[in-house]
This record gives structure tokens, sequence and C-alpha cells, in this order.
């Protein structure tokens, strides 16, 4: 959310909820307000029944004044809808193209190493970047131990 927003966060409200009685909770809903204004909300759930007919639902949506972007753990994995039209791009993460691997992770691996072997400096999921997702997530832990709104300075 941050890297798509390019916003920091300065407030967050979060509730959980205890299903089966362990030391962390098995719902959380979290609610994040970017310092331009927007919004996200987060919701996770741990405690599926044994035997669900179904995958996890891993989705994610951002809605835009001028169009959206879907993404999704099952095909298409990735839509895109703008000017009225849906787009959807293959981001498989792992292909194989004539015997030579492919796709999303194998350019997140080559840059990773590119970037540790040329000493270079690194430009994406920076330690600010790292610092900030974790920021939020202790305002979510702490909001939803508290019931409050916390501020992000």
């Amino acid at each position: 959310m941050l890297w798509f927003t390019g916003d920091r966060i300065a407030s967050t409200y979060a509730q959980t909820v205890y299903v089966r009685g362990l030391k962390h909770p098995d719902i959380g809903q979290t609610m994040y307000r970017f310092q331009g204004g927007a919004t996200a909300t987060l919701e996770t759930v741990w405690c599926m029944p044994d035997k669900t007919p179904f995958d996890i639902d891993e989705r994610m949506s951002i809605i835009g004044t001028e169009g959206i972007i879907h993404v999704q753990d099952t095909f298409p994995n990735l839509g895109i809808v703008d000017g009225g039209k849906l787009h959807s791009p293959d981001t498989t993460y792992w292909p194989m193209f004539n015997g030579v691997r492919g796709g999303a992770l194998r350019d997140e691996f080559n840059y990773f190493a590119a970037t540790a072997l040329s000493g270079g400096t690194v430009t994406i999921g920076t330690p600010e970047d790292a610092t900030a997702a974790l920021e939020a997530t202790l305002a979510a832990e702490e909001s939803a131990r508290t019931g409050n709104v916390v501020r992000i300075r």
C-alpha cells in the first residue's frame, strides 16, 4: 500500500477477534489513512475450517479516480480497468520459457543480486520502506489493543 500510494500513513484503526483462544488473534481488520487522504483496508483471517473446499482468498483491489487494479492469487491474477477496458497482462511469477526461468520472481532476484554485487543503492524495498511498514503494523497492533485510532508521526 505504501509503494502504490508513494505516501506515508497518518493514522490507523484496527480490530481483532479471537476465535480459537490462541495467543494471537484469528481475524483482524485494519483501516489505514494516508497523509494525502487515501485510505486502505486490510483484512486477514487465520481460522479457516479444517475441510474448507477452496483455496484461501488472497487479493488486493486498488480503486482510483480513473481506474481499478485488481490483484489475486488465481488466474487471471492481474486485472487493470482503465478507460472502460479490462486488461489482464500475464504476471506469472516463475514460468519456464524454452528451458529458462522468467517472470516477476526472477526479475526480483536479478534486481537484488545485481544491486548487491555492484554495491549499488537500493531503490525498491528500501530500509525506509521497511521502517514505514513496520511502523504502520505496530500502530495497528496498538489500535487493536486499545480500541483507539492511532496517529503516526
